[in-house]
């Protein structure tokens, strides 16, 4: 599981154009669904009348091809909406959101190396994309990159100094770091905002790790267990904190229950 466990995906769009004629903008409305208040077959069919007017120009048609790519991505169907995604960016090679959405269609898909030079790409030329430092954060985090991570986390703070997932999930790089101090530090800034953050109470179980206190950790572990039964990360973390304790049944324990709940 990974540490982006309860990041929901963000999608950027293309900016909507002003159309006089009232069913005209009724259709952008639905495929420039960024609120997405339609629902995606809705979304997908708006955008398809609209690709057919042949009268759009290329900026144009990008844009309506990354918001079908939207709609595809929204109905689980990542194989168009990666082809959707690579086209618009063909139409139009500055277009970030693009870009960043093939990185989202990258992760789905397992390829982090790929979604990775994705985001970056995004980045190069949006240099304020702050969910792209986000994405790409996480996925450092992920694979040890821990400094790199911090960097990026540290990047989203100045441009969102409210975002609350970037400065907990620095606050683990530190942690698996071993900088307690500046765990610290992150995880109380955002107790003050979100104090039932859950990466935050995964940070907090890491550091009593850290320190040897095995037995907190597990209460730590457990508490978090008791709200998500399904938390796999908790459950290995635990499990570990039983083997240091000695506590054999109760690590096989976490450790079935883990192949259990990924069996599913």
């Amino acid at each position: 599981m990974g540490w982006n466990a309860v990041l929901g995906c963000l999608f950027l769009g293309g900016a909507v154009m002003g159309i006089a004629q009232a069913p005209r903008q009724a259709l952008e409305d639905r495929c420039y669904d960024e609120k997405t208040s339609h629902s995606a077959q809705e979304e997908l069919a708006a955008c398809n009348e609209l690709i057919g007017d042949s009268s759009k120009s290329h900026d144009d048609l990008s844009g309506l091809i990354n918001a079908r790519g939207n709609a595809y991505y929204r109905m689980g169907d990542h194989h168009h909406a990666e082809a959707d995604y690579v086209q618009a960016m063909r139409l139009d090679p500055k277009n970030s959101a693009s870009r960043y959405n093939l990185g989202l269609v990258d992760e789905q898909l397992g390829n982090k190396e790929r979604a990775v030079a994705d985001y970056t790409a995004a980045i190069a030329l949006e240099t304020d994309n702050a969910d792209a430092y986000l994405n790409r954060g996480l996925i450092f985090l992920d694979s040890g990159k821990f400094d790199q991570a911090v960097a990026d986390f540290s990047r989203v703070r100045r441009l969102r100094p409210n975002d609350a997932m970037a400065l907990a999930n620095r606050g683990i790089a530190y942690a698996l770091m071993g900088n307690r101090s500046q765990a610290q530090q992150d995880f109380a800034a955002v107790r003050k905002v979100d104090p039932s953050n859950p990466v935050v109470a995964h940070g907090e179980a890491l550091l009593s790790m850290n320190t040897g206190n095995f037995m907190k950790a597990v209460d730590q572990l457990t508490a978090i267990l008791n709200v998500t039964p399904t938390d796999t990360w908790a459950l290995g973390i635990r499990a570990a904190a039983y083997r240091q304790l000695g506590e054999q049944e109760k690590m096989q324990a976490d450790i079935a229950e883990m192949k259990r709940i990924g069996a599913r």
